[in-house]
């Protein structure tokens, strides 16, 4: 798996199933802010609409 470390505290690293969860999470709580910029935001509305999305790019 590719990661890089930024600094101490960040890094970038590719998507894989195991993040559904905590980016389901995020784009919930941000959903209003996204969606004026993001249209599939809305149609987001289960983790199994972010596994889908993280397999896709894969």
């Amino acid at each position: 798996m590719f990661i890089y470390q930024l600094d101490t505290s960040s890094k970038l690293k590719l998507l894989d199933q195991q993040d559904a969860e905590a980016l389901f999470s995020l784009i919930k709580q941000s959903e209003d802010h996204l969606k004026k910029w993001l249209p599939w935001v809305e149609f987001t509305k289960q983790v199994e609409d972010t596994k889908t999305f993280i397999a896709s790019v894969m």
